[in-house]
């Protein structure tokens, strides 16, 4: 499903700004963790308070004309998906050059959404569903597919993940996460 797809771009989006909390060096103030644990928290929080930039760009990465054929707007879809979205930071490591965080997402199943939406467009299109389509218009429609799809999302419960690891390394005296990282978030949030 191409939508699906659009929506998993938006994932990386979302790891994009996890991962992109590049953390300069040490200064005499601040040391390494606290360095690393001040910029992922200030990554998390862009998510989680669902700022205005990383709305738009979730939006973009989505494919807005994908979601907007089925009468929803993304900006509305990307809320309805993060709007109970909180997260806990665990022990922050450093071993010379690399570090890890424990990071635990609460967020919607992503597979559970996937599956309530397949019910109620099963339902939609069954022999009784059918019955009540018959009579609609095509802006019609749109607005029910488009009730189906944010009503299917929003209905879920938030639930938190196991805990993922967060690998950083010291490049060039900042803080990077790595790939492996980025890729194991993806996963948790938007599973195959």
């Amino acid at each position: 499903m191409k939508m699906k797809k659009r929506v998993r771009i938006a994932a990386l989006i979302m790891v994009f700004v996890l991962s992109a909390n590049v953390a300069a060096g040490c200064s005499a103030k601040e040391n390494h963790e606290d360095i690393i644990k001040k910029s992922i928290i200030e990554e998390l929080d862009s998510v989680k308070n669902m700022d205005e930039k990383f709305l738009n760009e979730c939006v973009e990465a989505a494919g807005a004309d994908e979601l907007e054929a089925f009468g929803v707007e993304p900006k509305e879809f990307v809320k309805v998906y993060l709007e109970d979205f909180d997260y806990m930071l665990g022990d922050i490591i450093v071993e010379g050059e690399k570090a890890t965080v424990k990071v635990t997402l609460k967020c919607k199943d992503f597979i559970a959404y996937g599956k309530e939406l397949e019910k109620a467009v099963a339902e939609m299109f069954s022999d009784s569903g059918k019955e009540k389509l018959a009579g609609m218009s095509e802006e019609d429609l749109r607005e029910k597919l488009s009730t189906l799809i944010l009503d299917s999302m929003a209905n879920l419960e938030t639930k938190e993940t196991e805990p993922i690891q967060v690998d950083y390394e010291l490049i060039d005296d900042k803080w990077v996460s790595t790939l492996e990282s980025e890729q194991r978030i993806t996963n948790v949030l938007f599973p195959e």
